[in-house]
């Protein structure tokens, strides 16, 4: 039958990529869904399988190619020119020309075709074969279409396709097929990219456009046009215009073929393509994309007499696409502009690290409220134009442009030096000299009392309390019992509720947290450093080291610590715990009396804390009541300290301390000029402060309650989705966005793409959480700007690493650099933990070592609030982690923000041994 030998493009057989290979098959698709695609026909893989065996090509090729031993490119050169020239000489069976003869008449008269190879393999999403076989434009006859024919089978067969095959794991037993299509005479052509391939973007079509024939882009000889343009409404978000040397137009001379000629001036200096050409052209690239299931394509196309045509589509190759722009629905500003800068800082320091779109998709959307509602409320709505936040690779990102002009407009200059770690280094000394209008800064305090509807300049004054009584029950949501009763719309409206909490949250927190204690914070610090004249010179850490009453955070390490003392002190309980690891431990212990009454005791502090434990915020991240073996990495930690004391002794010296620290400096303050007045201020702003600081750690414990209740509903979600085959792996439900899960839920459907962008999502957050890769700090674009304004310290000539102290005191340790929470029960007493941030799962650590060093957050980072509490020095010295050698003797002086290595060990630390009695 003709069609396996000819198939036009319309015919139902040219989808059929084994008969019309990749290319062919593609047009084929196009065509049939109607788009504007010149006609053609496909010369198919049974034609040259028809050809070589006719002619008795194929074993003679065999031989040629098992000829050829591996890593031998010159002998490979010659079999393969060899097995083309038999190929391009082989006689063409009379039934076959036949039907090549009588599609290509039907095109027309004497119509002028581009000839262009189809390989089997070719044109796939993992391997696309570009450039690998031939193409042969403005043919025009039927010898000619002949010739170009046998001329593409026979470049099958070179060398770098061989290779290329071989590499691939394609094997050589492969067919190819020819596409025939009318010639478009372009006057202007291109190629066009339906998601950014040079940035992964997704949300954007990037379009290269030059004169003439699209042969001078995909051939290199010319530097075409460049746009990038917005998928959500045909914008055009950049252009740059190419130099557009030479284009390749039909030979004037003969008629026929094609020739490279220089572009003339004035055509070099206009772009190729008007915004309304380039919106037609993007909405065709977004009509293809959607037709071939939303995946990215690579389209060739061409513009003449008015129209646009499509010459080409083929899935993107080689392109790490993750679709993060797909979790910013939520967006109420617009796109981001290129010029703006965004950090990781924030999210190291606030979140902890890795983030997954699940936990992105709500938690950035509750934070990208919470400041929007605070930046309309201080009366600056043009800082609330920016987006806060952008979603990168596994890590979200905090506006930089937005920090930087919340400075400028809502700080004093002596309150910005502790909020200044989001902005780039490069941008420091111009925020920071910026001058503030004290009206202006008036007007923003006083809109804050006057319409903030939240309450929230009163909210840490009424401390964890509020929530233990307001709200700790709705925080802790519902059982997972309870969750199963629910019906799927109920299901829906829990978690959308437990998020909606959470909005509301943060919009009542963000004033308190990012005004009014900043700014008396920062007052503080003026007073001491403007009234205060004694010898006290680390007076405003100390102000802050210490507490008044414990945190919640205390309270959860001082029952660790004690349940670690049960551990210490029995010799049944240290037997078990040294043979038996992780959460065997906790089952074993029931073997014994006092195990019993151990595990009792466990159970009731897992009741109350059992939300907690975790390595940074995200819901992805297993809490003790999912797995005590996260207990048992601490309860290690603190016996491997082999610390007897209580530590609520030391926590009462260090708040002794500390008032006798206030108690001096109101003394002092008290003699100068309006004394009394000034030591009332003193003691007013460091007990607001110390309360601030006391719900800085007190609001953790609350908002993981809420984090941990949403993680339950969205489980329960899973299940469902699970059961009824919408997903597949136990943690793929993370790897979606909120809408996306509520979506299958209701509908039954999948979003377009699911399964790609649940692996490709997953795989980069993993190697983000393992530290694999390391996102760059700084991104501008979609592109890191770290070169551009990253300042980390390299150490100066003394040897002395620089950043920035936020806890005082000076100590000499041992550094353990400690990349995964997995780790902490190998730090031993003393020791100096080097870590990038920590979070809730890392603070038994604090009651073994002696000091920390950050690579990220300020003073009020995690850590840096930890060590404050349990009177050790911190630091934060970006990129600490590869400039201190793990098991180094260092000295790090909390007060002056230096770390100094003494000596590098020749051996890494020796692992914690097996606990005893």
């Amino acid at each position: 039958m003709s069609h396996e030998y000819v198939l036009p493009f319309a015919d139902p057989q040219s989808v059929e990529s084994d008969l019309v290979g990749g290319k062919g098959a593609n047009l084929g698709h196009l065509t049939a869904a109607g788009f504007p695609v010149p006609a053609g026909f496909t010369v198919t893989t049974a034609a040259y399988a028809a050809v070589v065996t006719s002619d008795g090509l194929v074993p003679e090729i065999r031989a040629l190619l098992d000829s050829v031993p591996d890593d031998a490119p010159d002998e490979l050169e010659r079999a393969t020119t060899r097995i083309r020239d038999l190929v391009a000489s082989s006689a063409i069976p009379p039934a076959i020309e036949q039907r090549i003869t009588a599609a290509y008449t039907a095109l027309g008269d004497d119509a002028f075709v581009a000839v262009r190879s189809s390989g089997t393999a070719e044109d796939l999403a993992g391997a696309s074969f570009a450039g690998l076989h031939d193409t042969y434009l403005d043919i025009r006859g039927v010898d000619g279409v002949l010739d170009a024919v046998r001329r593409c089978w026979a470049s099958l067969w070179t060398s770098r396709a061989v290779a290329y095959r071989g590499a691939r794991g394609f094997g050589q037993d492969v067919g190819i097929a020819v596409v025939v299509q009318t010639m478009v005479p372009s006057e202007v052509s291109g190629v066009m990219f339906t998601a950014n391939p040079l940035t992964t973007a997704t949300d954007e079509l990037l379009i290269n456009s030059s004169w003439g024939l699209g042969e001078a882009i995909v051939s290199g000889i010319t530097t075409p046009d460049e746009f990038r343009v917005a998928h959500r409404d045909l914008s055009v978000i950049a252009r740059r215009l190419g130099a557009k040397e030479k284009q390749v137009v039909r030979d004037p001379r003969t008629g026929v073929g094609t020739i490279e000629q220089e572009t003339p001036a004035a055509d070099r200096e206009r772009f190729t393509l008007d915004d309304a050409e380039l919106a037609e052209l993007a909405d065709l690239g977004r009509r293809v994309q959607r037709h071939y299931g939303d995946y990215p394509q690579d389209t060739e196309w061409g513009y003449a007499d008015g129209s646009f045509y499509l010459l080409q589509s083929r899935p993107v190759t080689g392109v790490d696409f993750t679709w993060d722009e797909e979790l910013e629905y939520w967006h109420e500003a617009g796109p981001s502009a290129d010029d703006e800068v965004f950090t990781r800082s924030y999210s190291d320091s606030v979140w902890g690290g890795g983030c997954t779109p699940l936990f992105y998709s709500m938690r950035g959307k509750s934070n990208n409220r919470g400041v929007h509602y605070a930046l309309r409320l201080w009366g600056i709505p043009e800082v609330a134009r920016l987006r806060a936040f952008r979603y990168y690779k596994g890590v979200p990102y905090w506006n930089s442009n937005m920090e930087a002009e919340l400075l400028r407009k809502s700080a004093f200059p002596t309150a910005r030096a502790g909020m200044i770690d989001n902005v780039p280094p490069a941008w420091r000394e111009d925020v920071m000299q910026a001058p503030l209008s004290i009206g202006a800064y008036l007007w923003i305090q006083l809109r804050c009392q006057l319409k903030d509807r939240t309450g929230g300049a009163i909210t840490w004054r009424k401390g964890h309390d509020q929530y233990v009584v307001d709200g700790v029950q709705k925080a802790n949501g519902l059982t997972a019992e309870e969750l199963r009763r629910l019906s799927d719309e109920e299901l829906v409206r829990y978690c959308q509720e437990m998020d909606a909490y959470d909005v509301v949250y943060v919009e009542q927190v963000w004033t308190p947290f990012f005004l009014h204690a900043r700014d008396s914070m920062g007052l503080l610090g003026w007073i001491l450093a403007n009234w205060y004249d004694g010898e006290n010179e680390m007076a405003f850490t100390e102000v802050l080291t210490g507490v008044p009453r414990p945190t919640q955070t205390q309270v959860e390490n001082t029952l660790l610590w004690e349940l670690a003392r049960d551990i210490r002190t029995s010799e049944a309980l240290s037997a078990t715990f040294a043979a038996h690891d992780g959460a065997s431990f906790f089952a074993a212990a029931g073997d014994t009396e006092e195990g019993q009454a151990w595990l009792q005791r466990y159970d009731a502090f897992v009741a109350e804390h059992g939300h907690r434990g975790h390595a940074n915020r995200d819901m992805f991240h297993a809490r003790r009541h999912e797995d005590p073996a996260i207990d048992y990495r601490a309860l290690k930690s603190i016996i491997a300290a082999g610390a007897t004391e209580h530590p609520t002794v030391a926590e009462h010296a260090l708040e002794a301390k500390r008032q006798r620290v206030i108690d001096e400096i109101a003394e002092n303050l008290s003699r100068k000029p309006l004394g009394t007045l000034r030591a009332h201020l003193f003691r007013g702003l460091a007990d607001y402060v110390m309360t601030f600081l006391l719900f800085r750690d007190d609001e953790r414990h609350w908002v993981d309650r809420v984090t941990y209740s949403l993680k339950r509903g969205f489980q329960e979600l899973n299940h469902r989705l699970r059961d009824r085959e919408l997903l597949q792996g136990d943690d793929d439900f993370y790897f979606l966005a909120d809408r996306d899960l509520y979506g299958m839920l209701r509908t039954g459907g999948r979003p377009p793409l699911a399964d790609e962008k649940i692996a490709a999502r997953k795989r980069r957050f993993t190697e983000v959480e393992s530290g694999e890769l390391q996102n760059p700090m700084y991104l501008r674009g979609y592109r890191g700007a770290d070169d551009e304004l990253l300042a980390i310290s390299d150490g100066s000539d003394d040897g002395v690493l620089r950043g920035a102290g936020t806890s005082g005191g000076v100590i000499e340790g041992r550094a353990r650099v400690v990349r995964s929470i997995e780790d902490i029960g190998l730090v031993q007493k003393g020791e100096i933990l080097v870590v990038n941030a920590t979070d809730p799962g890392w603070t038994p650590v604090f009651m073994a070592i002696s000091g920390v060093v950050i690579e990220t957050g300020g003073i009020l980072a995690h850590a840096s609030c930890l060590a404050r509490e349990y009177g050790m020095p911190a630091v934060h010295l970006p990129g600490a982690m590869a400039l201190i050698p793990h098991g180094s003797q260092v000295r790090m002086n909390g007060d002056a923000g230096t770390v100094e290595v003494l000596d590098v060990a020749a051996t890494e630390p020796e692992p914690v041994e097996a606990v005893t009695a």
